[in-house]
């Protein structure tokens, strides 16, 4: 006969390190969340709340890269014919953001992508040039609206 009542027992023990882990993950967000906002505010529009951001970490979309004084969000794209690590939102130092990327390539290279895409302001390609980033295409952008019609 199964013993329900340690089953149980098992389930309540991995939901509550799942807890644990969520609350860890929320707590560090929060923390680095000054810097991912001015990051944010640099677009030429409203693309993604916090909220949004911090959503698309635990449903799995982005990964979340913490750092002391610095954090970065980056996501995988599929396309036909090439995977890429696109990273989209980047705040704190510098020097920190820069030390972190070799971290973030090893993981898209174990990941199965093919290229590590980075948008952002234009000192981006100044500061990555050193680590083998270079121009690649340029996003031109014309806001007509935005999506919540403010």
């Amino acid at each position: 006969m199964i013993d329900v009542s340690t089953i149980y027992t098992i389930c309540d023990q991995r939901a509550e390190q799942e807890r644990q882990r969520a609350d860890d993950l929320i707590n560090e967000f929060a923390r680095c969340s000054q810097w991912l906002q001015a990051a944010l505010d640099h677009n030429i529009e409203t693309t993604h709340s916090l909220n949004d951001i911090c959503k698309g970490i635990f449903e799995g979309r982005y990964q979340f890269w913490p750092e002391d004084d610095a954090a970065m969000v980056t996501e995988i794209i599929e396309f036909p014919k090439a995977r890429h690590l696109h990273g989209f939102l980047a705040g704190g130092n510098l020097e920190t953001i820069q030390a972190t990327i070799p971290k973030i390539e090893e993981f898209a290279k174990a990941s199965g992508c093919t290229a590590a895409t980075i948008m952002g302001r234009p000192g981006w390609t100044k500061a990555l040039k050193d680590m083998g980033y270079g121009k690649g295409l340029v996003m031109t952008a014309k806001v007509f609206n935005t999506l919540d019609g403010q």
